[in-house]
């Protein structure tokens, strides 16, 4: 099982840092996300970050991180204490980044292969 999650905002040309689309095993169960926020950003400690410009990025990439080693029977507390209100926290930061035209961006990858590839 793979949660490969890649922030969508991207790091100047300059950095060369990209995401890697590896090729997986046939059999792997994979799920890839693009989520918000800016590389490492995105995975400051929750309760260093409210109020902050990056705190949406982070409550997302815990809630994502954390319920998917849970869902794979890894013990761990639940991202911001649990309960439902912080996934309806995650999913109210994912509905206004939608609704800001200017948030949207575009990612160049590396790939495996000789052949580059569209993800949308």
């Amino acid at each position: 099982t793979v949660l490969a999650v890649s922030p969508h905002e991207p790091l100047p040309d300059i950095a060369f840092h990209a995401p890697l689309l590896p090729a997986y095993p046939p059999a792997a169960e994979v799920v890839e996300d693009g989520t918000l926020g800016c590389h490492q950003g995105a995975l400051y400690p929750v309760g260093l970050t409210r109020g902050s410009p990056v705190a949406a990025a982070c409550r997302l990439s815990a809630h994502r991180l954390v319920e998917a080693l849970r869902e794979r029977g890894t013990r761990l507390r639940p991202a911001g204490g649990g309960g439902g209100a912080f996934a309806s926290e995650c999913l109210r930061d994912c509905e206004a980044a939608l609704r800001e035209p200017e948030r949207a961006s575009r990612r160049i990858a590396h790939c495996a292969g000789p052949a580059g590839a569209t993800v949308r």
